[in-house]
């Protein structure tokens, strides 16, 4: 992920954030092996541990050490609290700070709470192989090729100190499904069209805002329960009664929704200097 990251025009690795706890030294084999006969479900983790996570390519472990040479580094003192929500202290909040980040790629860590989260313009982000929505839990892909299903999913996941918050999505293309309960949603469509399957995301308490470009071809689909409904540029197919939006932008094309129980809705353009 990090390789097709970089590969992004206009994308720097700007700093690594390292968990300075020390390492706890490793158990012997023996007492990993009590440990794991203990285990619920004990030939499941047999099979995990020797059949799949050595030869899994998505979750074996990558050399990327050439991609981080020279990248400051800022190593943290974390704070737990309770059994897995971890804090960061005031002073490594002022270093990561300083480096004005656009965003955070957790990929360590337990749960991250706290001050941190606001840090870098759009937030700390996680990612989790499979559609959590749909399958929780491991391995990666293995239910939706054992239920048959056509695709699998992935969820890039914004954290909050809340298990629900608001969502932002900018120049985001695929199928992008997804849903908040406390928590407005911002969308801001790019481009001519909508590069992928579809987009499909609601709220139950928050207001919609969508940005759209000149020029967009798409199906657009947006509404409330409770709330006003506001829409800048002239458009077919607003039903005032019950407050809900479905027309054709340009030529039409891929469906973009996105929905609120209670809140407002707002379509607006997409200024060229934003």
């Amino acid at each position: 992920m990090l390789r097709a990251l970089l590969e992004i025009p206009g994308v720097q690795l700007t700093l690594l954030i390292v968990d300075a706890r020390p390492r706890v030294p490793r158990n012997p084999w023996w007492r990993r092996l009590v440990t794991l006969l203990r285990l619920r479900g004990v030939l499941y983790s047999i099979y995990m541990r020797y059949f799949v996570e050595p030869y899994c390519d998505a979750i074996s472990k990558e050399d990327v050490s050439s991609l981080v040479n020279g990248v400051p580094r800022q190593e943290c003192h974390v704070r737990l609290k309770g059994k897995f929500s971890e804090y960061f202290s005031e002073e490594d909040i002022a270093a990561i700070r300083s480096y004005e980040l656009d965003f955070i790629l957790r990929s360590g860590f337990n749960i991250i709470r706290g001050e941190i989260l606001s840090v870098p313009r759009y937030g700390v982000w996680s990612f989790h192989h499979d559609d959590i929505e749909k399958y929780r839990g491991g391995p990666p892909a293995f239910w939706e090729i054992f239920y048959g299903d056509s695709k699998t999913g992935v969820t890039l996941q914004r954290l909050t100190d809340r298990l629900d918050g608001g969502v932002v999505l900018k120049r985001v293309g695929g199928a992008v499904k997804g849903s908040t309960t406390n928590g407005g949603l911002v969308v801001e469509l790019s481009g001519d069209r909508w590069d992928g399957e579809t987009l499909d995301v609601s709220t139950t308490n928050g207001g919609v805002i969508m940005s759209v470009p000149e020029n967009y071809s798409a199906h657009v689909q947006t509404g409330t329960v409770n709330g006003s409904v506001n829409v800048e540029f002239p458009v077919n197919g607003q039903d005032k009664r019950t407050k809900q939006v479905a027309f054709d932008l340009g030529s039409g094309g891929a469906m973009v929704k996105a929905m609120t129980t209670n809140g407002g809705v707002h379509l607006k353009r997409l200024n060229a200097n934003e």
